[in-house]
């Protein structure tokens, strides 16, 4: 089991931009949806109307011409006036013009098919009336003109039939362009639903986010402000209480202290009273300490900053313990740095440090019980110190006891508050007070299978580990 530090890697501006990104996308898109709609439809009904006109000026136009053709055709049939054969030249070149002019106008292949297809009923038409106007010049009767007449009546019937065709072609075109836009104003919808549900989606998420990485982790910090600084403040008047008290205890206990030496100098070697004097004497020895302890959590001195090496500070704590373990039964072991040449520097004061590591490695010690184990170990990692993510050095101590019962985890650092029977409940308060003085903290994990885990936390110096690198020590 190891502790957990709390990641530099943090995405919270990179998922607020993204979903930011993500939110003008969908509000482009649904803008360009709209206008494109907007475009298409202003196009599409300016061509609809163009392309009706169009389609009923060719069929009236045609059928206009050409009946105006017919009629000058059947006045010289019947007059056999030569100006009227002129003006018939005259306007078949005019309608000849005009077909070849629609051909550029039509949309289709189907419609360019039809018109080639009149031009040549059209050709068809002129050499039925050619052969009526050299039949009338070399002076024949009338009964000698009814085949040629009658050729003429029938191209004119095709081409009356082929104009029919012509607007039938048109009106398909017609809808097969409204069933294309059909087809793309489907496809805008389908652009416009997508690009609102992504905004929609996207402004969820991008809420959620907001409120899981900032709001809420605001209003936790502002909690635990409120809490910190309530903390102070009660420490702030215990310590006034606890200075006050050590005070008022030190002097007569010093008293005591002296005349107790005087009479141990007039009293029989290993008599009772000798003997009762020393058992005086060891209890006075212990209600000083317990008076340098109120005394030190009152009055905690300045830390005196240095840079030192936290894997030498955790080498020289395990030695200096190491004959009070063996002396138990019990074990204390070190782990080695996963990579030695990252540093484990800190800014801090070698004795303060001692004072936290022995203390916490001795309440380790109590709860792993004889031939209990207590392992060591130093590693860096990026973890969050006042707010603020940084290098960061954990001295963690580990043992393989029964763990810290839930009900008193949330006070194990009060003042006071103790489980042994001879205990001030000041060792672990004194220690957070240290470390915090030195910018750090101290937190822990613990579980009734495998024991408990104390980190001691401090910002690490220089030489940090390579961006995206695997932390030395984690278990993940």
């Amino acid at each position: 089991m190891a502790f957990a530090p709390i990641m530099l890697h943090t995405t919270i501006h990179r998922r607020v931009t993204l979903f930011s990104s993500v939110l003008v996308l969908a509000s482009l898109s649904i803008g360009f949806a709209a206008w494109l709609g907007w475009a298409n439809s202003s196009h599409f009904s300016n061509k609809i109307t163009q392309d009706e006109l169009e389609s009923y000026n060719i069929g009236d136009e045609f059928n206009a011409l050409l009946r105006s053709l017919q009629s000058v055709l059947v006045k010289y049939e019947i007059r056999r006036d030569p100006a009227d054969w002129e003006r018939f030249l005259v306007e078949r070149r005019g309608l000849d013009e005009w077909i070849d002019k629609q051909k550029k106008r039509v949309h289709t292949h189907e419609e360019l098919v039809l018109l080639d297809k009149i031009d040549t009923t059209y050709d068809l038409h002129f050499r039925a009336a050619t052969a009526i106007h050299d039949l009338i010049a070399s002076g024949r009767p009338w009964a000698d003109l009814a085949d040629s007449i009658e050729e003429v009546e029938k191209e004119v019937q095709s081409m009356m039939k082929e104009d029919v065709q012509l607007l039938e072609a048109h009106e398909a075109a017609m809808r097969k362009s409204i069933d294309d836009w059909r087809a793309r104003l489907h496809w805008l919808q389908a652009l416009l639903f997508g690009a609102l549900l992504l905004l929609i989606i996207s402004g969820v998420f991008l809420g959620m986010v907001v409120w899981r990485d900032m709001i809420r982790p605001l209003r936790l910090q502002l909690v635990e402000s409120q809490d910190l600084l309530q903390r102070s403040e009660k420490l702030a008047s215990l310590g006034v209480l606890a200075a006050g008290v050590a005070h008022e205890i030190r002097n007569p206990l010093t008293a005591i202290k002296a005349r107790l030496y005087t009479q141990q100098k007039l009293l029989v070697p290993e008599s009772p009273a000798a003997k009762d004097a020393r058992v005086i004497s060891g209890e006075i020895d212990r209600l000083e300490r317990i008076v340098r302890q109120f005394l030190d959590f009152a009055r905690p001195e300045q830390p005196a900053l240095a840079p030192l090496e936290c894997a030498t500070l955790l080498q020289e704590v395990a030695e200096f313990l190491r004959p009070q373990f063996e002396n138990a039964g019990g074990q204390i072991e070190i782990q080695p740095q996963a990579d030695p040449h990252i540093t484990t520097r800190v800014m801090g004061d070698a004795a303060q440090l001692k004072q936290v590591l022995i203390n916490i490695i001795q309440n380790a010690a109590e709860a792993a019980g004889k031939s209990g184990r207590v392992r060591l170990r130093c590693r860096v990692c990026e973890h969050r110190l006042r707010g603020i993510l940084l290098p960061a050095v954990i001295l963690e101590i580990e043992d393989n006891g029964s763990g810290i019962p839930a009900e008193i985890q949330d006070r194990l650092f009060d003042p006071f508050f103790t489980t042994k029977e001879s205990g001030t409940g000041l060792g672990l308060s004194i220690a957070a007070r240290i470390v915090e003085r030195h910018g750090g903290s101290i937190e822990f994990q613990t579980d009734p299978r495998q024991g408990t885990v104390f980190g001691v936390i401090l910002p690490r110096l220089a030489n940090e580990a390579p961006k995206g690198a695997p932390l030395p020590g984690s278990d993940t």
